[in-house]
């Protein structure tokens, strides 16, 4: 029984060192990364999350008017917020600010990223694995 498990432990060791170790994937990498500048991936990152805040921020204001106001339920408390405030009015206030906060969380994230990864790729003390994985 261990030894089934080693075996398989080993094989699944093999099927990802050779994936990782391969030169088409490792060639597709860089090509894409490169084919896309920086500030294209920064304004992708961005949108991305301006799309999931505007998928989450109706749930956050939910929440927190079932926090602070007494309500029967979660069905109750969205037909009285729409009723009260209207759909966009009621389930999406402050979208704005959630857009602003997106916007530059995710392209100063992905910024920084590329410009760590450009910097620190190649530092075998700080991050081996990137070392091993990239060609």
């Amino acid at each position: 029984m261990a030894q089934d498990k080693l075996r398989s432990v080993e094989i699944t060791r093999r099927k990802t060192e050779s994936y990782i170790e391969s030169p088409d994937v490792a060639k597709a990498s860089s090509e894409v990364q490169t084919a896309i500048s920086l500030p294209v991936r920064m304004v992708v990152s961005a949108v991305g999350g301006m799309v999931g805040a505007t998928v989450c921020h109706p749930i956050d204001v939910v929440r927190i008017n079932m926090q602070v106001f007494k309500y029967n339920g979660i069905s109750n408390a969205v037909t009285s917020i729409v009723k009260r405030s209207g759909f966009l009015g009621g389930l999406y206030p402050g979208l704005d600010g959630a857009y602003l906060r997106q916007w530059t969380y995710g392209s100063c994230r992905m910024g920084i990223y590329s410009f760590l990864q450009d910097k620190v790729w190649f530092l075998p003390s700080l991050n081996p694995f990137a070392v091993r994985v990239r060609p």
